[in-house]
């Protein structure tokens, strides 16, 4: 006589709560909560920006520089390099790998470095009093 197949487990309401939970709080860690990116093509001119950024939405780092830029008012555009044809393009002539690609003034920078950021961050022309 054979005997009945075991009942299969089912996530209970506190179980799935638990996990969901500790779910979203790794992704948090994980990928970091971004601010919002500021586009070349529709929020605001190249030429107009303190830094422009090669970047991607999924793109850890790429986030981490759109918080200093917003942390430290820098006036910034991003071009998506998956989203944008324009981005693409320059991500491409740039021969590069990895992002970010940040351009500061005449200084270009790939990847996250807070430190080197800050430095060419504060090396930016103030802008005069008043405006």
């Amino acid at each position: 006589m054979q005997s009945p197949a075991p009942a299969r487990r089912r996530f209970t309401g506190p179980i799935f709560a638990l996990v969901a939970s500790a779910v979203i709080i790794a992704h948090r860690v994980l990928v970091g909560t971004s601010a919002p990116a500021v586009m070349c093509e529709t929020d605001l001119a190249p030429a107009k920006a303190d830094a422009v950024m090669l970047g991607a939405s999924w793109c850890r780092y790429c986030g981490d520089a759109r918080r200093l830029f917003t942390e430290k008012h820098v006036s910034y555009c991003e071009y998506d390099v998956e989203e944008s044809q324009r981005g693409a393009e320059l991500y491409q002539k740039s021969r590069l790998q990895g992002l970010p690609i940040i351009y500061i003034g005449q200084s270009m920078f790939v990847g996250f470095d807070r430190d080197a950021l800050m430095q060419a961050i504060q090396a930016l022309p103030k802008p005069p009093l008043g405006t």
